[in-house]
């Protein structure tokens, strides 16, 4: 398999540095073409994908409201609170290292973006029937209210 991959020290301007075979290049694009068609295009699959996008934007507009509840943000889940903070003063950072980045950026936008990407990360760290379980707690449809919450 390395031996189809080619390192161009001066590449043609339409190419890259790493460039592969002609065989290795047909590979790939077989392989594309049989997940696109085989696994993506399933619409078995694609209902399944459908739940989930709703459930993440569902589980990420939740945390975002809370975050952003001046009378309730502090009861949001100590991890996510922590994430927030920490993610929040990488930004600080980030921006005092490179203003240029950040040009228009106050600290208002500072803390927005830490909070997103807090809240990425959380989401991101659930399995899918903890996604699901917490969909259900913030949106209030849960039938186990009182017990499944304790996790967060």
């Amino acid at each position: 398999m390395q031996e189809s991959i080619t390192v161009e020290r001066t590449p043609n301007v339409r190419s890259g540095h790493i460039r592969l075979s002609d065989e290795a290049w047909h590979d790939v694009v077989v392989l594309k073409f049989v997940h696109a068609r085989f696994v993506l295009d399933r619409s078995d699959l694609a209902v399944y994908q459908r739940g989930q996008t709703r459930i993440i934007r569902s589980l990420a507009e939740g945390f975002n409201t809370w975050l952003n509840d001046p009378e309730d943000a502090g009861r949001a889940p100590r991890r996510l609170l922590d994430s927030v903070e920490a993610t929040t003063e990488e930004y600080r950072q980030l921006r005092e290292s490179t203003p240029e980045l950040f040009s228009q950026s106050g600290p208002h936008e500072i803390q927005r973006l830490g909070q997103a990407r807090a809240i990425v990360d959380y989401i991101a760290s659930f399995t899918d029937a903890q996604a699901v379980s917490l969909n259900s707690l913030l949106t209030g449809t849960s039938d186990n209210l009182w017990e499944a919450g304790r996790g967060l």
